[in-house]
């Protein structure tokens, strides 16, 4: 798969709306299905961890998917956001996790 492909479906794989507790605990959201079919309901377990004094934090969601023949499948999204020590970037790491292998990719924000 080309490395265009691979960074569009990591991206495209996350949830477009979730919620996280910020204190590490698991919170489940329900996920309206898009009429488009381009996004599947279901419930999408998330949970956030702050490291390294608040610097990185850490999102991880999974979704539970069932395939037309029946069979569930779960799709799990980390992210790892890392500020850097004087404030000017933002570098955001995205790993999707499906049952046809792991979608990378990264994403990088100046502060101009």
């Amino acid at each position: 798969m080309s490395k265009d492909r691979t960074t569009a479906m990591a991206l495209r794989m996350t949830p477009p709306k979730a919620t996280y507790a910020l204190d590490g605990s698991e919170t489940t959201v329900q996920m309206e299905a898009r009429e488009d079919g381009g996004q599947p309901g279901g419930a999408i377990v998330t949970k956030a961890n702050w490291k390294n004094g608040g610097k990185i934090l850490e999102l991880q969601s999974t979704r539970q998917l069932k395939t037309p023949d029946g069979a569930e499948r779960a799709v799990t999204s980390k992210d790892r956001w890392e500020l850097s020590n004087e404030g000017q970037t933002l570098t955001i790491k995205r790993a999707v996790e499906t049952p046809m292998g792991t979608n990378e990719v990264k994403l990088v924000f100046i502060k101009q």
